[in-house]
């Protein structure tokens, strides 16, 4: 008889799943509904709109290494690229933050995507993960 699902629908939940993680496809809710940035990871193929339907019924990948990308520029945080921690507890990376504090015209400070406040350079803290 024929398999009880497509070998396609199969194939593409294991997909999904293998490059899944916690932060793709995170649910809005309230307190997060002012802000500037989606939840949805730029750059992550199951965050985009025709597999975003698909990968929320899936469950998330374990993986034991762990790569930090920015969710402004899209691109891994490392030693070339550090993560850096605003006061309120968001953290982007150095390039990101470069290219915030560029769009402002200022050597000094860097709007914050999400709570849309001025924030100084000299209040970031690097952040180190082991």
């Amino acid at each position: 008889g024929a398999p009880p699902s497509p070998p396609l629908s199969v194939a593409l939940a294991a997909g999904i799943v293998a490059i899944r993680t916690p932060a793709c496809c995170a649910a809005d809710d309230a307190d997060h509904s002012s802000h500037r940035l989606s939840h949805r990871v730029p750059g992550c193929p199951t965050c985009t709109d025709p597999v975003r339907a698909l990968a929320a019924a899936l469950p998330t990948c374990q993986r034991s290494r762990t790569i930090l990308n920015c969710r402004i520029s899209s691109r891994p945080m490392d030693e070339n690229n550090p993560p850096l921690v605003a006061p309120s507890g968001h953290v982007y990376s150095k390039e990101a933050i470069r290219m915030l504090r560029d769009a402002r015209a200022s050597d000094s400070a860097f709007r914050d995507p999400h709570t849309d406040t001025l924030i100084p350079m000299d209040s970031m803290r690097r952040a180190f993960f082991l």
